[in-house]
């Protein structure tokens, strides 16, 4: 193998789990705009034993490397309720983190559209999670602004890698910030949301 070429490998162990999952640790540790998510409970998510997402879906996660050193992973899903149900030929991808080097990213998401020629799926869709209801998207912009723990976050020159290797937009969405000082600040529709959400699950606001 030359030392500059990319080796994928599947993600066969716990201790490769792990690595997979803290990989944008060491890819964003310069970044003060990303937040990293709780380890553990990434590693739960991903856990085929522990997630009851798994009963119908199936996922491979990889890693790349290069020199022995990992500069990408990636999460290749199939959500059979989707495939046959809803019959939408779909493989997803998530958990897609990369270096900044196009090479190695159309050499990773080469395994999205190798698992779904594999399954007969012609249409690839991502980032996305297992089903629409985990996180998904790729930021476009607000690069300088602190992403949450329920968003994802990706640096600019994902945007440009995903033209070149042929990927179009599906849809646009817009994320606000409210800055509220008190609870009497806000905005009118998140006062009655907040209200049904304290009533639902009993609920109190702590004023500090």
């Amino acid at each position: 193998m030359e030392s500059n070429s990319i080796e994928i490998k599947r993600v066969n162990s716990d201790s490769e789990l792990k690595k997979f999952v803290k990989f944008p640790f060491s890819l964003y540790k310069n970044n003060p705009y990303w937040i990293p998510p709780i380890i553990q409970e990434e590693i739960d998510v991903l856990d085929t034993s522990k997630n009851p997402v798994f009963e119908n879906a199936e996922a491979d996660y990889y890693l790349a490397y290069k020199n022995g050193e990992i500069v990408g992973r990636i999460a290749v899903i199939i959500n059979w309720t989707e495939v046959n149900q809803l019959e939408r030929k779909n493989v997803r991808f998530g958990w897609f983190d990369v270096i900044d080097d196009i090479k190695e990213r159309g050499t990773i998401l080469g395994k999205v559209k190798e698992k779904g020629l594999e399954n007969g799926l012609n249409h690839i869709e991502g980032p996305v999670g297992f089903s629409n209801l985990d996180k998904a998207g790729m930021l476009v912009n607000g690069f300088d602004e602190r992403n949450t723990m329920i968003t994802l976050y990706n640096a600019p020159y994902y945007i440009e890698h995903f033209k070149q290797l042929g990927y179009k937009e599906l849809a646009v969405w817009l994320e606000y910030e409210i800055k509220m000082y008190s609870f009497e600040d806000a905005p009118e529709k998140v006062k009655r949301f907040s209200k049904l959400m304290r009533e639902r699950y009993q609920l109190r606001v702590l004023e500090i």
